[in-house]
């Protein structure tokens, strides 16, 4: 791969990192997982798979999940 197929690593601000956050929640009652899932989309946070989302790093995105824990 070449730099600009994106095999670089920068995290400057032009290029931020990623946030991955693997959660679990009780299938019952579903409006929990409901609000998780609108809390992250919320963020910005796009889906890899089910219980599993990424957002952009920075420090808004930090302070929400420290605060969501």
């Amino acid at each position: 791969m070449t730099e600009a197929e994106g095999s670089t690593t920068d995290t400057s601000p032009n290029n931020p990192g990623w946030l991955v956050l693997i959660y679990r929640v009780p299938s019952e009652p579903t409006r929990l997982r409901a609000t998780v899932w609108r809390r992250l989309k919320g963020l910005g946070a796009i889906y890899v798979q089910n219980s599993v989302a990424a957002l952009p790093e920075g420090p808004a995105a930090e302070r929400a999940l420290a605060a969501s824990a």
